[in-house]
């Protein structure tokens, strides 16, 4: 064999090595279910968010424990259990680990979401009253996926969108990806209000939060995300769920 003919063989190997390396989506694993795992939380964060739209905020409990396809002893009994209560354990195929067929899914699933200002954001709503009726929520859940059986992906990757007043306690149910607050419209007065956010959990839970929302912000920039928020107008406030 030439030279310039080894080389070329060389060149290919290589350069095959590089796309499977650059290719790797994850080790696979056999799995009953198509969830595979569970964060379990004790708390709630927010943040304005940086996928999609710096206009429109993330919200996600925060972890303290996650059980899943790859746990060990009492915490894979507990997915175990979890993926047969929420009846997803006949997928019965395998699933990349790390990688884009990696779901999780919150537990116990929340039942509500509502949000306040600490300032007035328009006639309609004084401080301290819900901002549901003029924000959206975006969502993935895959009950319908796992309800029809695994046949239509579609059932999982089309994002669904309602009036955060109209979100009822079971849209939450196995959400994934990432849950998304849209404001439908801005404050009469354009500022940094201190928003408070109400996370209602399946089990009768609440967990709050809040941030400093700066309304004068455009597209594209991201505040701190520091609080300091004074409350005068809110103690008396009951979550609406």
């Amino acid at each position: 064999m030439k030279p310039f003919q080894k080389k070329i063989i060389f060149a290919a190997i290589a350069i095959s090595c590089l796309c499977i390396v650059g290719c790797w989506i994850g080790d696979f694993y056999y799995s009953r279910s198509f969830i595979n795992a569970f964060q379990l939380y004790d708390g709630i964060k927010v943040r304005r968010a940086t996928l999609n739209s710096t206009k429109w905020i993330d919200i996600w409990g925060t972890t303290t424990k996650e059980v899943g396809l790859l746990s060990k002893g009492s915490d894979k009994d507990l997915f175990d259990d979890l993926c047969d209560l929420y009846g997803d354990n006949t997928y019965n195929r395998e699933v990349a680990i790390p990688g884009d067929g990696y779901y999780t899914a919150n537990h116990p699933p929340c039942a509500g979401i509502d949000v306040i200002s600490n300032k007035d954001f328009d006639a309609e709503h004084p401080a301290g009253t819900s901002l549901a009726d003029i924000m959206t929520i975006q969502y993935r859940s895959a009950v319908k996926f796992i309800e029809n059986g695994y046949k239509d992906k579609k059932d999982y990757m089309e994002d669904i969108r309602k009036p955060l007043d109209e979100l009822q306690p079971t849209d939450l149910t196995l959400s994934i990806r990432n849950i998304f607050l849209i404001f439908d419209k801005e404050p009469d007065v354009l500022e940094t209000h201190g928003l408070t956010f109400f996370w209602t959990t399946t089990e009768g839970i609440t967990y709050t939060t809040s941030f400093n929302y700066d309304f004068t912000l455009p597209e594209g920039e991201v505040e701190p995300y520091t609080v300091s928020i004074e409350y005068d107008t809110i103690y008396n406030y009951t979550p609406k769920h």
